[in-house]
Order: C-alpha cells, then sequence, then structure tokens
C-alpha cells in the first residue's frame, strides 16, 4: 500500500531512527530514513497507529530500506495492520483512485 505515513525505526543498539513508511504491506515495508540503517540489522518499526512491528532490513540504499517482518502478526498488531490497509485508498496506474468493487454501493439497484 502506497503510503507516507510517520514512524519511527529502532535498531537493536538502542538508536532511533525518525522515518517516513512509503510503502507497506503484511509482509514488510519501504521507510526513508533519516539515517542509514544496515543490511541485515533486526529493527522494530513504530507505527503510531498500529504499534511496534518487529522487521529485518533486506535492502538499503542511501537512506532508503526495505524489510520484511518477522514472522506472522498476530493479535492487536495484524488488527492494527489490517484496518490501516484497510483504511487505505487503492490506487491504480497512473495514481488515480480505484473503487473496490465489493464496495462500490454506486451499483445497488
Amino acid at each position: 500500500m502506497p503510503s507516507n505515513l510517520p514512524a519511527t525505526i529502532s535498531t537493536f543498539s538502542g538508536d532511533q531512527v525518525p522515518a517516513r513508511v512509503a510503502n507497506i504491506s503484511r509482509g514488510g515495508f519501504l521507510a526513508d530514513c533519516e539515517a542509514p540503517v544496515p543490511v541485515g540489522s533486526q529493527v522494530v518499526l513504530f507505527l503510531p497507529s498500529v504499534g511496534r512491528l518487529p522487521a529485518q532490513v533486506r535492502w538499503a540504499m542511501g537512506n532508503s530500506i526495505g524489510a520484511v517482518f518477522n514472522g506472522v502478526l498476530t493479535g492487536p498488531l495484524e488488527l492494527g495492520l489490517r484496518n490501516l490497509l484497510a483504511s487505505a485508498p487503492r490506487r491504480g496506474v497512473g495514481g488515480e483512485q480505484k473503487r473496490d468493487p465489493c464496495h462500490d454501493r454506486s451499483k445497488v439497484a
């Protein structure tokens, strides 16, 4: 899901790195950080609307990182991420907002 969410990335060495999450899914995220975070780092992504999501950095380019969540998210974390993803507008090619055909009430008789 394309986004621009303010976040904090905590490293296991204790660093707190301000970031903006540019894309997030149930499997991981892409973030633009204010400081580099090395590939292989175990981190915790904190999103105020979701909570703390443990992850591992799989790639880095400059201050941008891609990370995968550690294991399967369960309980409140899963619910918070599911609610975040469900609330985001769906976008098509070129950035236009797409209607969700399952929830499109304009076609109801």
